[in-house]
């Protein structure tokens, strides 16, 4: 069977427009149906997901009164400015994404055009939107990329992207290890070495999470941190034992959001999980082949695998569909010994390309531009190969 797509814009034009051209990328049509919501049917939509969200919040019950384009959409795709829905002007995307993640049983959210994303935008920072309820926030322009579907593309494709096919299938994956593990710490469920190892990370990333983030269950983060459910809507369910709406709607607003915190907090400062490009900038002995070959740098630059030798494969988050790419833990790595530029540093090897976050390639010096990231970490200075089509924001991180 064909998972479903569905696009909702205040303008229907617009998303018409958007379910035409996705169904026309190459190898979408054979997996996927495309739909353009209705204005009368989002309308019923959010009628009925503000009904269950009324009786969640006085009765820890969602009483559904029947399903909805959005419950049935495997990816949900929603533009950030609804001013002319008939739900309200005040409504945005964001309000629509709390919706339907916390009351609805959608899969991935796509969040289009929220400020300051542009149509084709870069963001400068690396940090994304940890705030938003989507489960990616992009421009409009770039959802019919063909590197955001899987088929790889030598021009602008952000490294920060997911395959969102495979993060699709993830998603399901993590809903079911949040549901098994509702009132265990965290670090358990996402494979973390150890719970205490979360109260190690900057406060900054911490937060997010709770004040302790050891001591942690995904049943108190939803309930308590603050980028779960809100508080009143948790409202009943925190005096109740853990029923199965309570635990459907727990499980996939913790998959979602854990899943947001360690794509766009955690691994952008690339010092707590490194993935495979930055790895082996850093440390080029554990690629495997020619390190003198650009290649083979490029193969490791592959999200869906990483060209690392196995030799450091104990030290690999072994969930490894908590994240959107293989990656490694950097304090177990950076202590090991065997490893030839911890062992001897000295003898590191310089090579005349670096990797840019635009592109998801290495790329020679003499061709790209540094920028500082907004990550609270030492490895801060990063590259882009800088495409002319794209918009850069905030162009200030540029010249840091």
């Amino acid at each position: 069977m064909k998972k479903k797509i569905y696009i909702y814009d205040d303008e229907e034009r617009f998303s018409s427009q958007l379910s035409t051209k996705l169904e026309k990328l190459k190898g979408l049509k054979s997996e996927y149906e495309v739909f353009s919501l209705p204005e009368s049917d989002f309308k019923l939509s959010i009628d009925e997901l503000s009904q269950r969200q009324k009786s969640f919040r006085k009765e820890a019950k969602l009483n559904k009164n029947g399903s909805t384009p959005i419950d049935d959409a495997d990816i949900f795709i929603i533009d950030f400015d609804l001013v002319d829905s008939t739900v309200g002007q005040l409504i945005t995307g964001e309000v629509i994404a709390y919706l339907a993640r916390c009351f609805s049983s959608c899969g991935l959210i796509i969040g289009l055009n929220l400020p300051p994303n542009r149509n084709n935008g870069f963001d400068l920072t690396l940090r994304g939107h940890p705030d938003s309820f989507a489960d990616l926030n992009i421009g409009s322009t770039q959802l019919t990329n063909l590197s955001l579907w899987g088929t790889e593309v030598d021009d602008f494709r952000p490294w920060y992207w997911p395959i969102l096919p495979t993060y699709l299938k993830n998603f399901n994956q993590k809903i079911e290890d949040v549901e098994s593990n509702l009132i265990n710490p965290i670090s358990e469920v996402i494979g973390f070495p150890t719970p205490e190892s979360l109260d190690m990370l900057p406060r900054t990333l911490g937060q997010f999470v709770g004040k302790k983030p050891s001591k942690v269950t995904p049943y108190d983060f939803v309930k308590n941190s603050g980028n779960g459910l809100r508080p009143k809507d948790f409202g009943k369910a925190a005096k109740k034992d853990i029923n199965e709406d309570i635990s459907f709607v727990v499980s996939r607003v913790a998959a979602a959001r854990l899943s947001k915190w360690l794509e766009r907090l955690i691994l952008p400062g690339q010092d707590i999980l490194v993935d495979a490009p930055h790895l082996i900038s850093r440390y080029p002995s554990l690629l495997k082949g020619s390190a003198g070959d650009i290649n083979n740098w490029n193969k490791a630059a592959n999200i869906k695998s990483g060209n690392i030798k196995d030799s450091i494969k104990q030290f690999k988050l072994k969930k490894e569909y908590w994240l959107s790419r293989p990656v490694w833990f950097w304090d177990s790595i950076r202590e090991h010994e065997e490893i030839l530029e911890v062992k001897e540093p000295w003898k590191i090897k310089q090579v005349d390309w670096v990797f840019c976050e635009d592109a998801s390639r290495f790329y020679k010096k003499d061709q790209v531009k540094e920028f500082q990231a907004e990550v609270d970490s030492p490895f801060n200075r990063r590259y882009i190969k800088h495409f002319s089509q794209v918009e850069y924001y905030p162009l200030y991180r540029l010249s840091l």
